[in-house]
């Protein structure tokens, strides 16, 4: 992050990232996070940003599929994953949207399904900036209290996370579509 436009190449890894392309910028930056702890928050509002501009890009996707512009891609398992999502949309909307956002479910598909959907564009983007705004500021946060033992820890017990996000980003959504 000290280097002259390490910023943009961050934000744009990250967006990447976060269309259909299966890389994960966390285990590469939370080391860089607790390795320069002066640069934690460049580091955790680059993702942010990426983060945001890879779900603005396959909402986009999700509008194009609906209006028959991709047809490359309607069919795909993504594609079904992401139309089982907009049944979700109808009952959470918003809160859907939110839980995958922050927590560690497949954010590529609320983010295309929010597009299938035509849902309103301004609350998929309150949805997912404070979502992931929260998901990369606890990220931050984590480094900035543990340090390098982060690093250590999420390596050793990532599938146990993972399984455990989820579990619980299940049950929120499961509990407000109870309410609701």
């Amino acid at each position: 992050m000290h280097r002259r436009g390490a910023f943009w190449w961050l934000v744009a890894a990250t967006a990447v990232e976060n269309t259909f392309v299966p890389l994960t910028v966390e285990p590469i930056v939370v080391p860089l996070m607790a390795l320069y702890r002066d640069r934690i928050v460049p580091f955790a509002v680059a993702m942010w940003l990426g983060s945001v501009v890879g779900g603005i890009a396959m909402y986009g996707l999700g509008l194009g599929v609906a209006a028959g512009a991709a047809p490359w891609w309607a069919g795909t398992a993504s594609a079904e994953a992401a139309a089982g999502f907009v049944q979700r949309l109808e009952g959470e909307g918003f809160w859907a949207i939110f839980v995958f956002a922050i927590s560690p479910l497949p954010y590529q598909m609320a983010t295309v399904g929010a597009g299938l959907a035509d849902y309103p564009f301004v609350k998929f983007m309150v949805a997912i900036t404070v979502g992931r705004g929260l998901l990369y500021a606890g990220f931050a946060l984590a480094v900035w209290v543990v340090g390098s033992a982060l690093h250590e820890v999420m390596a050793r017990h990532k599938v146990t996370v993972l399984i455990g996000g989820s579990v619980v980003a299940i049950l929120v959504v499961l509990a407000l579509g109870l309410r609701g």
